[in-house]
């Protein structure tokens, strides 16, 4: 939260990032979450901010996703691949942001 809070332009979570090295602790996901940079300082509302925090999350959590097996050689045992794409764990993933950024953004 601090480097979202530093791309929006906080002073102090700008010196916070620099003051414990953050961009080097997060080189790894730089990648993944840079892209949304530019949205962030753009933020107007809760909902905006809770949506974009949710793109995030989905982006990171692609990124931590174990590659998919290899398939077999022979061809047996392959499997259709089922989308896990459940909208109602996605609702409640919402809600919860939506409710850590209300209470001030601490997600337990």
């Amino acid at each position: 939260m601090p480097l979202m809070r530093a791309w929006a332009g906080q002073l102090e979570a700008q010196e916070f990032m620099d003051a414990v090295n953050g961009m080097e602790l997060l080189k790894e996901w730089l990648p993944v979450i840079e892209p949304f940079k530019s949205r962030i300082p753009k933020l107007r509302s809760t909902k905006e901010t809770a949506d974009l925090a949710l793109e995030i999350y989905r982006a990171l959590k692609d990124k931590s996703a174990p590659p998919p097996p290899p398939p077999s050689e022979d061809g047996e045992g392959d499997e259709e691949v089922v989308n896990d794409h459940n909208p109602l764990v996605e609702k409640l993933e919402l809600a919860r942001l939506r409710r850590s950024i209300s209470c001030g953004g601490v997600m337990k």
